[in-house]
């Protein structure tokens, strides 16, 4: 028994839950886990729900240790576990629900685009992508008041009507929101009246650009003494989650590094019986922003000179790498 864990009372860990459950909260809300209609896959949530809670942990024992607060890490490390495997049954079974209901049409997002170009095109197939997430494209509203289909060649879509009837279409067809087309060429003040128009019938108003998806996907709003300015940036990551993913990756690594050690060791061991003797290959390789890193890897060829080219049936091939090159 004296080789038992010592375990704390359980008032230590109801005492300290207030804290755990509001630093839980902050980071889930940083990370954006709590906002309606978040347009992100299964998967990826609950990816974003690991993270957090990996981080949760590390804040844990960096602010218990720093605080002298004297607590088990296996209870902390099963508070993790079970929140995780909590958090992903509660999350999926609401997606379950959800969608149940967005079959029946019940709280879904109805969406119309204004324009018939390209870009009004491109939003239109973004739009269908998250259908199962609640969200109807409606059709196409025509900055022109003659505009007939069809409106793209060999498809059938919907024209709602020209925008000069926009609130009847709003009305008509219960729209919650507009996604405006900037080359549709109407002057400042007539996307400024739509923009209030909308405003006021509660719709949600959007200008989609196709401008700034050929610089970077990664597109920010900010303001300067109220004038609203697009930031182009090649990074989505913030510092925060910069930190989380590292420690995600690092995490996840050593782990793998650990359970693939034994088929690493008969890999080795193949081949050095097999070739000259020489396991491991390394050459400098470029990556990201032209920074240059040495790249390992098993060896699969004899270390004999010849073409940088591998044929089909190069003799250079050891019995080993053979196998290693069907993968």
């Amino acid at each position: 028994a004296e080789y038992l864990p010592h375990i704390q009372p359980l008032n230590v860990y109801i005492k300290s839950a207030p804290f755990a459950i509001l630093l839980s909260w902050i980071t889930f809300h940083s990370d954006g886990l709590y906002k309606k209609k978040k347009r992100i896959s299964a998967f990826t949530e609950m990816g974003s729900l690991f993270l957090c809670q990996c981080m949760v942990v590390i804040l844990i024992m960096a602010g218990s240790y720093l605080a002298k607060y004297d607590y088990s890490r296996l209870v902390v490390i099963f508070f993790a576990f079970m929140s995780i495997a909590l958090l992903i049954l509660g999350r999926t079974i609401f997606r379950r629900i959800e969608r149940t209901l967005y079959q029946k049409n019940i709280g879904v997002t109805n969406i119309a685009v204004v324009g018939t170009d390209l870009i009004s095109r491109h939003v239109q197939r973004r739009i269908m992508r998250y259908e199962q997430m609640g969200y109807r494209f409606k059709g196409f509203i025509s900055t022109l008041a003659n505009q007939t289909l069809p409106l793209f060649p060999n498809e059938d879509h919907t024209l709602l009507g020209p925008l000069s009837n926009i609130s009847a279409i709003i009305k008509k067809y219960r729209l919650h929101e507009l996604y405006f087309s900037e080359s549709t060429h109407l002057n400042k003040e007539k996307i400024i009246l739509l923009a209030l128009k909308c405003r006021k019938l509660r719709v949600r108003f959007n200008i989609a650009s196709g401008h700034f998806q050929m610089i970077s996907p990664h597109v920010h709003v900010d303001q300067i003494e109220g004038i609203p300015g697009f930031e182009v940036t090649t990074n989505s990551f913030s510092l925060y989650n910069e930190i989380i993913k590292r420690i995600f990756d690092f995490t996840l690594s050593l782990l793998l590094l650990v359970l693939l050690a034994p088929l690493f060791l008969l890999i080795a061991v193949a081949l050095a019986r097999d070739g000259d003797g020489q396991i491991i290959f390394s050459q400098k390789r470029v990556g990201r922003f032209e920074k240059v890193f040495m790249m390992y890897k098993f060896r699969t060829l004899k270390t004999s000179t010849g073409p940088l080219r591998v044929t089909a049936n190069d003799p250079r091939v050891t019995k080993a790498g053979k196998i290693l090159r069907t993968f």
